[in-house]
């Protein structure tokens, strides 16, 4: 119970803090048992991919993020089911897992089991984050005991998910009230990788008015702005 508390603790300083959550999805994969723990967002409007799954090879995850999660058949049966709800593989289907191109030239070589249970923690218009729990290839199964502590786990999970994406939603509404000439707001990380994208600003990107997703980065059609941009991501540490 003192373990669980401190782990429950850990999500919550994680949401309100804005601490990095490695070491938490860390704890929750001893907590349950399992192989690997990775916290999963994804946005196809903004062609966005991103995984933190400490405990994985880094260049499995890179690959992941780059391309593969489009073409992740746990994904394409899951992504839309309510959070706080259980999925395991066969809810996607084993034989179509094991037969797809995703499993043959990507996952069976990651270091990693197929076997796994995830929940959603959010499903917002298209964009969903979950919480994967997954197994090793030599013990390739989710028992039952780590299922009872995934789900003593997911509903902490959950609220802090939301409680950071209100927090978020009210620092970009901030902004949004100081640029009230602006079209749009998008948020823009490392490698020019869109974090956020407004109604304005997916408009913008769907229209062509001046700007494009490029493999996944964001390139302004101004040679001139496109320089610009990239100093000012460099300026603030997001390395360009």
């Amino acid at each position: 119970m003192e373990r669980l508390t401190r782990l429950i603790d850990a999500i919550y300083d994680c949401a309100l803090e804005d601490h990095d959550w490695s070491p938490t999805v860390v704890e929750i994969a001893e907590f349950c048992g399992g192989a690997n723990a990775a916290l999963v967002m994804t946005d196809p409007r903004i062609d966005l991919a991103h995984v933190l799954a400490p405990r994985a090879d880094p260049t499995v995850i890179e690959d992941y993020n780059r391309f593969w999660w489009q073409h992740d058949p746990t994904v394409q049966a899951t992504a839309s089911i309510r959070p706080g709800v259980t999925t395991d593989l066969a809810d996607t289907g084993r034989e179509a897992f094991f037969a797809s191109a995703f499993f043959n030239d990507y996952w069976s070589k990651s270091g990693l089991g197929a076997e796994r249970v995830a929940t959603n923690l959010f499903v917002a218009d298209g964009a969903f984050g979950s919480i994967v729990l997954q197994a090793s290839v030599e013990n390739d199964e989710i028992t039952e005991e780590a299922r009872k502590r995934f789900d003593l786990v997911v509903p902490h999970l959950i609220r802090a998910m939301n409680t950071r994406r209100r927090l978020q939603g009210l620092a970009i509404d901030l902004q949004k009230e100081r640029n009230r000439d602006h079209d749009g707001f998008m948020s823009i990380g490392q490698e020019r990788r869109v974090l956020y994208a407004d109604d304005g600003a997916l408009a913008m990107l769907e229209d062509g008015c001046g700007m494009a997703l490029w493999n996944r980065r964001l390139v302004l059609d101004d040679p001139l702005a496109d320089t610009r941009l990239g100093q000012a991501i460099a300026a603030c540490g997001g390395g360009g």
